[in-house]
């Protein structure tokens, strides 16, 4: 009986000293884990350091572009925007310019009026000043034209018949026309009576 007591003895230490050096009492030893979990610690581990590694040399590199480099940097940036804008602005009046002479090298039909005399007494009578410089203009074109002094063409311009006229009270009375034409400039009084003069110049074929 007393060998098989310890025996018995024996036993129980040797089963407390395998509880104690695996942990069997708290659960599974420090050291034993799951390899999955060991992988996606050592995963995690490895691109936390990678993305610290590169950011670090990112802000390293950058650190040491001279300073001289990043103000040549700024000055290109500020001097492509001017350009754009100055580009933009060049465009926007050559477009603006381009749309006035299309307007002014409208042709216009000197028989599109039947009576502009009459016409012309009415505007004048009303107070249209616009109107009534307009049939100046109008009696003007066709007292040239059936005078022999010009050939009224439909396709041709208000500038085609100031070149062949030649003359600078022509000139004044077809700018004054342009400018009224096309409601920019409000005709007054003292504007088509302007007109009526520089009309009756040209019709004379003197200078006024």
């Amino acid at each position: 009986m007393g060998a098989l007591t310890d025996t018995l003895a024996l036993n129980k230490g040797l089963i407390q000293r395998m509880r104690d050096d695996y942990g069997y009492v708290d659960g599974l030893a420090p050291d034993m884990k799951w390899p999955k979990d060991t992988m996606a610690q050592e995963t995690s581990s490895s691109w936390s350091s990678n993305d610290s590694n590169i950011f670090s040399d990112m802000f390293q590199w950058l650190g040491q572009v001279p300073s001289f480099v990043w103000y040549t940097l700024l000055v290109l940036v500020v001097a492509v925007m001017l350009i754009w804008i100055l580009y933009n602005l060049r465009t926007g009046e050559k477009g603006k310019k381009v749309e006035e002479t299309a307007e002014d090298d409208l042709p216009v039909d000197i028989y599109a009026v039947d009576q502009p005399q009459e016409e012309l007494r009415r505007a004048v009578e009303a107070h249209d000043w616009d109107q009534a410089v307009r049939m100046t203009y109008i009696l003007t074109l066709r007292y040239l034209h059936e005078a022999g002094r010009i050939q009224w063409l439909p396709s041709k311009t208000p500038m085609d018949y100031v070149l062949a006229v030649g003359m600078a009270p022509f000139l004044h009375l077809t700018n004054s026309f342009l400018r009224v034409r096309f409601g920019k400039y409000p005709a007054t009084e003292e504007e088509w009576r302007k007109t009526e003069e520089w009309r009756k110049t040209t019709e004379k074929g003197g200078e006024g």
